[in-house]
């Protein structure tokens, strides 16, 4: 191949990013499709350029959202909440830290995506935390009848970050109170990763620094501030996180727990996540867990991703769930 063939492909390339055109050999057609692809078939014998793929990003709710390794949207009944899923993908209830950017939470969804998961986004905004009858328990409350309405997710992973926890704790209220009801969603959760998760000695700290990293008198005000709050709206907010870590402590879904945690959390307690561990250990939930000495909070991916992947595999190879293939991360473009 000359470099002016070489030059030339390039060009199309380039002219195709730009205008959703389909590359094959020297032939251009306008693409059917709103995703970037670029054709494998052989140009006199290479293939110049590795395939790509692309996802879809559905809303649910104003709350909750859903992603497909499909290019076509599923679609959402917004009343019930039921999806039209043809395939019988495993599902990850994704439960966000709070103040999450989307490129982070890309990260890891791009990695379930290109694994064959659909994937559940469940974010927390701080004003649903602090309100939890008309914020944080409408989320649980959705997570719930999703769950409920679309049994062909017979196959749910629980994938949890920092405040994530109280979100799961708030839903596992709502199984509990219901089991009878619910207790298809209860034995169809195959498995529960928790990272960083916090409990409520980690609310008045981890809450101010999540939303105010960088700035130490914002952060000192809003912490007095919290302290305050849970103090006048106990009725309104902090009984609601009581039974809310209650539940997480006793859950009434069993499934296996990985648990990634750093001894040096600035936010989450590790002192308090050892209390947890050890009670699901005296009610026969299998655990496996994962300590770093000097990892950040919601960053051990970051940090220490190969040994990240390595544990999250090991961990849904033991659940027979796929393995999750880090290879393909960079080469994913999700429709976020």
């Amino acid at each position: 191949m000359t470099g002016v063939t070489v030059r030339a492909a390039l060009s199309a390339v380039k002219y195709q990013r730009q205008h959703h055109v389909n590359l094959c050999g020297n032939i251009f057609s306008i693409a059917p499709k709103a995703a970037f692809t670029v054709s494998t078939r052989p140009c006199l014998g290479v293939s110049l350029f590795p395939p790509t793929r692309s996802f879809s990003s559905q809303e649910v709710t104003k709350n909750l959202r859903l992603m497909t390794p499909e290019d076509v949207k599923p679609k959402v009944d917004k009343k019930s909440l039921a999806v039209e899923i043809r395939n019988d993908r495993p599902l990850v209830v994704f439960l966000e830290w709070m103040a999450a950017h989307k490129n982070h939470v890309k990260k890891f969804t791009d990695l379930y995506l290109g694994s064959g998961y659909d994937v559940l986004v469940a974010p927390l905004t701080p004003s649903q935390l602090l309100f939890p009858r008309s914020g944080s328990q409408v989320l649980a409350a959705e997570v719930v009848q999703f769950l409920a309405i679309n049994s062909q997710y017979s196959r749910i992973l629980v994938h949890g970050f920092s405040i994530g926890g109280y979100v799961w704790g708030e839903v596992l209220l709502l199984l509990s109170r219901d089991s009878s009801r619910y207790s298809s969603v209860i034995q169809r959760v195959h498995g529960q990763v928790w990272d960083s998760v916090v409990g409520m000695e980690s609310i008045i700290q981890g809450f101010p620094l999540a939303i105010f990293p960088s700035n130490f008198l914002l952060r000192t005000a809003f912490s007095k501030y919290l302290g305050l709050h849970l103090w006048m709206f106990r009725n309104v907010a902090t009984k609601h996180y009581e039974a809310s870590s209650a539940m997480f402590h006793d859950p009434p879904v069993k499934a296996p727990a990985l648990v990634l945690a750093s001894r040096n959390d600035p936010i989450c307690s590790f002192k308090e996540m050892m209390e947890v561990v050890d009670g699901w250990r005296e009610q026969n939930v299998k655990i496996t867990m994962k300590i770093w000495d000097d990892s950040p909070h919601v960053g051990h991916m970051r940090k220490y991703r190969k040994e990240y992947i390595e544990e999250l595999n090991s961990f849904l190879h033991g659940l027979n769930l796929p393995v999750v293939h880090d290879k393909d991360a960079d080469k994913i473009t999700s429709k976020l």
